[in-house]
């Protein structure tokens, strides 16, 4: 339960053990970004504003595991540095439509999900926050398809951290 303006309330927890607003924003600002709707993409990264910071770094984490494995799925390994740098070559177009962003940034938001040095100044926070759903959104060749079967492998993965 959560308590808010002094009222208590339950936790919007599935079964799977995840926070269905947190899962449902997150998809839904990952397909907007799949379409390459910046504005859109921006409106709804507002949104995770108003949530407590609770809520948004458990956003932040189900987007590291959401990277981690699209990467890995893609390149059928654990990359190395030189694959994200591919990686990025191929997938900056694209990326770049929804978030102004250089090549370099969206490498080093790779990067910094495999905990590799970045290759620029180093992001935090809700910069690479953006950037990250940015990366996943275009990644990703349909979300609201793609997700759902990486959806145990990240509540298995929360729980075994928890």
């Amino acid at each position: 339960m959560t308590r808010k303006s002094g009222r208590w309330r339950p936790a919007r927890y599935s079964s799977d053990g995840l926070d269905e607003e947190v899962w449902q924003r997150l998809a839904d600002v990952l397909a907007v970004a799949n379409r390459g709707d910046g504005d859109t993409f921006l409106r709804l990264l507002k949104r995770f504003d108003t949530w407590s910071d609770e809520r948004r770094d458990q956003a932040a984490s189900y987007l590291f595991y959401l990277l981690r494995y699209r990467v890995a799925e893609i390149l059928g390994r654990r990359p190395a540095a030189e694959d994200l740098n591919d990686l990025a070559g191929r997938t900056h177009p694209k990326y770049a439509k929804v978030v102004r962003e250089s090549v370099t940034t969206l490498e080093d938001t790779l990067r910094a999900v495999f905990m590799m040095a970045p290759t620029g100044t180093q992001q935090w926070g809700a910069r690479l926050f953006v950037s990250g759903t940015a990366a996943a959104g275009v990644l990703f060749s349909d979300p609201s398809a793609d997700l759902a079967p990486i959806r145990p492998h990240l509540a298995a993965w929360l729980s075994r951290d928890a």
